[in-house]
Order: structure tokens, then sequence, then C-alpha cells
């Protein structure tokens, strides 16, 4: 049993709480107070989707409540009672995001994500969406639902609902698996019929006798390269400690040959350096004299390079000051030009004068204002068709009236012209008083900052003896300057000349040292190439021996991977062999194993023919005779015994009892019915297929089930809904506006409504 269901933002419902009982529960409301929307959250709610969402009529963004004002989430709480346990599902909508879901059972959460819960609560119900679109949720002009569509159309949809379609697809299945099978037998008996089995295994066994004859040849040799191998060994490590002995004599030699030429080369640098052994003793102290003399001099060079440097900055400095003071002198002189004709006192009296003058033209435009509103007033009390004068209260003809318009818009047309007048006076006043006013200001400026100039003269005459007095003292320091730079330039070059004779005698020492080295590394190394006896003749019989032993090697070795590949050879074409001979033997056995399948396949899709067939049958006839018993307690009438369902010519067609002339026969109701009664028809269908695929039918939902219906079948449908029909299903919800559906007894009813006219929300009453 549903117990409730609270909606948030949900379309036209803000905030909707809705408590369910047994039995019928009642909906009605006028159209768009949000009716429909109920029983599409409830679909939600269950599987995620409604009809209209799930045809992509609506779309999820649109579901969020969005008048008066858009929301940013709709959410769904709907709770249920099954086997003894209480649900609650909960589902949530945001803008632009996936919807979220959370499922719980005896308020411990059970599962969460949107897939997840849907699985979960079909496993509760034991129905999926589908079941529940057909066969418990009848959407608003939808009960009919299934005499609209086309014939194959119908048959697909009801075999899916009562699962009669798995037989169907299994049938095709089988087929497809059959002609696949046939398809691969007939391949592989034409493969069987083309092979010679025998001829190939004679060919494997002269193979397998030939691999055996190569293999003996390949031992005789592999043991023949055994044999050869120590000696090849011994000899190629004699040779190679000969090979090494004979390259180091030849290094040994070369580098005897290198320090001969030297120890020469050595000598003639010697002899070229000719300075007398022992004179290098007194340059240091030669040498240390006159770096200290150089020293001396370079300090009082830097002190009166130091000293040239301070005079020509200050001199720069004062040039500075000097160029300074002779703009600013320039500058005094223009603005004392300027303010030669001082016109202070004749701009104060125009700038005063002026002002005057504007204030007395501003009161005459508010005055010539004032007299053009009043004017205005009279034109409009005159226009109002009024025969009494508004001012001396005398009686005005039609004349009169005109006359008097006439001259006051001529008043007034004069006056504007004044008043224009006035405006374009005190603008070009307005003008005049601001040019006075920036040449008064520019005057004063100018005054101010004359007083700013000190005695301009006086400075730059002291600047000018200032710089006469260093100009003096540096023609002073020029001359020492040159005369220390000259002494200077002396000394470095006695100094570089002293340096000069202390690099031959360091070069000469260098030299002498390295020529004893040269002796001694030279008789060294002739003593190790006497002690080397190896030569170039002795090391090519070595060599000689080892290369014909090789060859005699490398001929063994031919021979074994000319044995090897022949080997290879013959084993792939015997695993060649072997592999066809399998192969073929498993096509044999498999050919026998596939017709046995094929033989039991088509036994198996006659039986399920019989048994699609039967279940039909079973399924049809239990459907008729509930469908039976719910039209006698639906329809009002007796022109139509009975009604059934007829699965014939690959249809499934709703027919109705009729009677004619003691006779009865039974005919398509769209033949004979008329819009209520088909749609009693079809709600009758409805509950007797969800009765017979949902054995525990819990709920039916039927939106606007009255259509068509006349008010006899409106009251029969009200007895039933409240009597009869409860007994059968746990739960029915009726959407409708009827009224006449209000007298449903024992039903709990909601009125919904809505103020439209201001895009309200829904409101839910109980009645």
């Amino acid at each position: 049993m549903i117990s409730s269901v609270e909606l948030r933002n949900w379309k036209t419902h803000e905030h909707t709480i809705l408590e369910f009982e047994k039995g019928t529960n009642l909906i009605v409301g006028e159209m768009g107070s949000g009716k429909s929307s109920v029983m599409d959250a409830i679909s939600f709610a269950l599987f995620g989707t409604f009809p209209s969402l799930k045809r992509n009529v609506i779309k999820t963004d649109l579901i969020i409540m969005n008048r008066p004002e858009q929301k940013k989430k709709s959410e769904i709480s709907l709770k249920f009672d099954i086997g003894g346990n209480t649900y609650k599902v909960i589902r949530t909508l945001e803008i632009k995001k996936s919807s979220s879901a959370t499922l719980f059972k005896n308020d411990k959460l059970l599962q969460t994500q949107p897939e997840r819960v849907n699985e979960e609560i079909s496993n509760i119900l034991k129905i999926n969406y589908n079941v529940f679109s057909r066969a418990i949720y009848s959407e608003q002009n939808g009960i009919s639902y299934f005499l609209d569509i086309t014939k194959s159309e119908r048959k697909k949809q009801i075999d899916s609902m009562l699962g009669l379609d798995e037989f169907a697809k299994a049938e095709e299945r089988i087929t497809t698996l059959i002609n696949g099978i046939n398809s691969a037998l007939k391949d592989e008996e034409q493969i069987i019929s083309n092979i010679d089995i025998e001829s190939l295994k004679k060919d494997y066994a002269k193979l397998k006798e030939l691999v055996e004859t190569e293999r003996t040849r390949k031992l005789g040799l592999e043991d023949a390269e055994r044999g050869k191998r120590p000696e090849i060994d011994s000899l190629k490590k004699r040779m190679d400690n000969s090979k090494k002995e004979y390259l180091h004599k030849m290094d040994l030699i070369k580098e005897s040959t290198k320090t001969k030429s030297r120890i020469d080369t050595i000598m003639d640098e010697i002899v070229k350096v000719g300075l007398p052994k022992g004179s290098e003793d007194n340059i240091p102290t030669s040498i240390k004299a006159k770096i200290d003399e150089d020293k001396r001099i370079g300090l009082s060079l830097e002190e009166i390079r130091r000293k040239d440097r301070e005079l020509r900055r200050q001199i720069v400095k004062n040039e500075t000051e000097l160029n300074g003071c002779n703009k600013k002198l320039e500058e005094r002189n223009s603005l004392m030009e300027k303010i030669k004709s001082d016109d202070s006192d004749k701009l104060k009296k125009l700038i005063s004068d002026t002002e005057e003058e504007i204030e007395k033209r501003s009161k005459k435009i508010a005055v010539i204002s004032e007299r053009i509103e009043e004017t205005e007033k009279w034109i409009a009390e005159l226009n109002k068709h009024i025969s009494i004068c508004p001012v001396c209260e005398r009686e005005i003809d039609e004349k009169l009236k005109e006359r008097l318009r006439k001259g006051k818009d001529t008043f007034v047309k004069s006056e504007q012209v004044n008043l224009q007048n006035y405006m374009e006076n005190i603008r070009n006043l307005k003008k005049d008083l601001n040019n006075y006013r920036e040449k008064y200001e520019k005057l004063e400026i100018a005054k101010k900052r004359l007083s700013e100039y000190g005695d301009l003269e006086k400075e730059i005459k002291t600047i000018l003896e200032f710089n006469e007095k260093r100009e003096r003292e540096l023609e002073l320091i020029s001359k020492d300057m040159d005369s220390l730079e000259e002494s200077f330039e002396h000394v470095k070059k006695e100094l570089e000349k002293l340096r000069s004779i202390k690099e031959k005698f360091e070069r000469k020492r260098r030299l002498t040292e390295e020529l004893n080295t040269s002796e001694l590394k030279l008789k060294s190394t002739d003593n190790e190439i006497s002690l080397i006896e190896i030569n170039l003749d002795s090391l090519n019989t070595i060599q000689e021996n080892y290369s014909n032993l090789n060859k005699e090697l490398e001929g063994i070795q031919a021979k074994l991977e000319e044995i090897n590949r022949s080997i290879e050879i013959m084993i792939t074409q015997l695993e060649s062999r072997e592999s066809d001979l399998d192969r073929f033997s498993i096509i044999i056995k498999r050919v026998k194993k596939r017709s046995g399948i094929v033989e039991n396949l088509i036994k198996f899709k006659k039986a399920l023919g019989i048994t699609s067939t039967t279940l039909r049958s079973s399924l049809i006839s239990s459907i008729n005779e509930l469908m039976s018993d719910l039209w006698n307690k639906l329809y009002p009438y007796g022109d139509y015994p009975s009604i059934r369902i007829n699965a014939e010519n690959e249809d499934y067609s709703l027919e109705a009892n009729v009677g004619k002339d003691m006779e009865h026969s039974w005919v398509s109701i769209n033949t004979v019915a008329s819009g209520g009664e088909r749609s009693i028809a079809c709600l009758a269908m409805r509950i007797a297929i969800g009765m017979v695929i949902v054995p525990n039918l819990r709920w039916i939902i039927l939106d606007e089930p009255t259509h068509n219906i006349d008010r006899n079948g409106i009251r029969r449908l009200s007895e039933a809904f409240g009597e009869s029909l409860p007994e059968i299903v746990e739960q029915i919800f009726i959407i409708t506006h009827d009224e006449d559906l209000r007298e449903i007894h024992n039903a709990k009813m909601y009125s919904l409504s809505r103020d439209k006219e201001i895009d309200g929300a829904t409101v839910a009453e109980t009645l």
C-alpha cells in the first residue's frame, strides 16, 4: 500500500503532502490544478520516470517548479508498505544535473544511485516500469491505448506484458542457431569429402623416419665439433698473448724514439736561452724595488686624479646652477613684462557688473515664465467648454472665446520669444564673466610668482667667480698629473725588462729538470724492449695455425647448420601433417555431434511453439474469465452481456458479445461500442490483464477514467470503485475533474486548486 507522497517544487506543487488509504483514493480539481502531476510523481518516485518523460514530451529541467519563479531543486518522497515492511524512496532533481535516489527499508538505508534503486523496487514489487505503465498506470486519455495502436504493435505490447514474447524470441534464436549449425555442417562435410586421410598417414610415417636419420648424422658432427674446441681455444689464447706482447713492444719502441727526439729538442732550447749560470741572484731584489716605486707613484697619481675629478664635478655642478639661474632670470623678466599694465581693478569691476546684469535678466526670465504659465492656464480653462469667464464670471459666447484664445496664444508666443532672447543674453554674459575671471586669476598668479624670485644677478656673479678659481686650480693639477704619469710609465718599462730576464732564468731551470727526467725514462724503456723476445714472424706462424683450425671447425658447423635446417623443415612438415590429422579427426567428431544437436533443437523449437500456444490460451482464458466478471460490475446496461479478448490472426482484439434474433455472436468492440463503452471495456481489460500478470495486484492508477462515459456509467463506476473493486485491488487512485465521482463510497478524497492568474502553487485540501 502507498501510504503517502510528499512533493517539493514538483511542477506546480511547491510543497504538497498527500496521505492515502486502502481502497479508493480520489483526487479532484479543475484543469491545470496539478492532479496528474501527483501520479507522475508516484511513477517517478518508483521507477525514475513517467510516461510523458519517457516519451520525451517533457524535459527533466521543466519538471522543477519554474513559476512564478525558477526553483533550483525538486524532491519527491514516497512511502509504501509491502510484506510487513515499510519502504521510503526519495528522488531529487537539480537543474542541469543528474537525478539522485535513496531507498530506505524500515528507516534503514537500503540502496543509493538511481539505477540500483530502480532494480531494488522492481524486485520488491515484482513488476518493472513497462508492466507498471501498461497494467497499473493509465494516464489521461490512455485507457483505450490498446485499441488505438496498430495490430502488430498491439500484439507485441500484450505479448510482452504476458511474457509470451520471450517464446517468440527463443524460437527466433533457435532458428538462427539451427541455420548457423547447418551452414557449418555443410562446410565441414565438404572439407572431409576432399581429404585422403590414408595417404596423409603414410606421408607422416615416412617423414618421421627421415627425421630420425638426420638426427643420427647430427650427433656425429657434434662429437667432431667438441673434439676441435679445446685445441682451438688453447691456440687462440697463445695467439692473443703473443699479439699483446708484440703490440706492447711496438709501443715501447715508439715511446723510446719520441723520448730521444724530445731530449734533442730540450738541449737546443737550453742553448737558445744563453744566460750565464748564477746571474739571476740580484734580479728579485731589483724587481721588488721597482714594484715599490711603481706603487708609490701610482698612489700619488691616483690622488691627483681624484682631485681633478672633484674639481671638474664642482665646475659642472656650478654650471648647472648657473643655467638654472639664467632660466629663472628669463622667467622673471617675462612675468614683469606681463604685469606692466595691471588691470586688476578694471577686471574686478567688469566681473561685478556682469554678475549684476545676469541676476537682473534672470529675474526678468522668472517674471516672463510666470506670465506664460498663467496665460496657458487661462487658455486651458477656455478650452473646457465653459460659458462663464473664469476671471470676471461673465457669460462668454463662442466667438468671444475664440477671440480670447487667439489673443492669449499670440501673447504666449510673443513672451516665449522674449524668454528665449533673455536666456541667450544670459548665456553670452556668462561666457564674458568666465573670460574676465580667467584673466583676473592669471594676473594674480603672475604677481604671486614674481615675488618668489630673489636676487638672481648676485647669485650668478658668485657662481662665475667660484668657477674661475676652480679652473686655475685645475690647470695646476693637470701639470703635476702629466709629470707623474711620465714617471709612472718609465718605472713600468724597467719593471717589465727585469721580469723578462727572470722568466728566462725560470725557463732554463724547467728545461734542465725535464732533460734529466727524459734521460732516465729513455734508459728504462730501452731495458724493457731488450727483455721482449716475440717478433713478427713467430706471431704470423701462430695466426696461420689458428686460421687453419678455424676453417676445419667452420666446415663442421656448416654441415651442422644444413642438417638443422633440414630437420626443422621436416619437423614443420611433420607437425603440419599431424595437425591436419588431428583437425580432420576433430571435424569428423564435430560433424556427428552437430548433427545430433540440430535434431534436438528442431524438437525443442516445436515444443516451444506448442508451449507458447498453450500458455497464451490459458492466459487469455484467465483474463476473459476475470473480464466477464468485471464487465458485469462496471457496465450499467444489458445490451452486451460479456466481453473478451480474442487472440487470433496475429492480433489481440477486444470483442463484445452481441445478441440478434435470439442468437449471440462476438464482434470487435470498435465496430459496435460507443466511446464510453470502449472506455469501460478497456478499463475491465486493463484490470484483468494486471490481475493475471501481477497475481498480487496492489494498485490501479486511472487519470480521467470517465471520458465519454454517460451518467449511468459513471454511477456504476462509482459503485464499483467504492465497493467491489477494492476487494480485488488493494489501492485505486483516480484523477478526475468529474464532480460525480465524489459520490464514491468510502473513498479518501483530496481537492486540488491553484490561482492560475498569478501562477500560484497547488493547494491540497481533504474533503
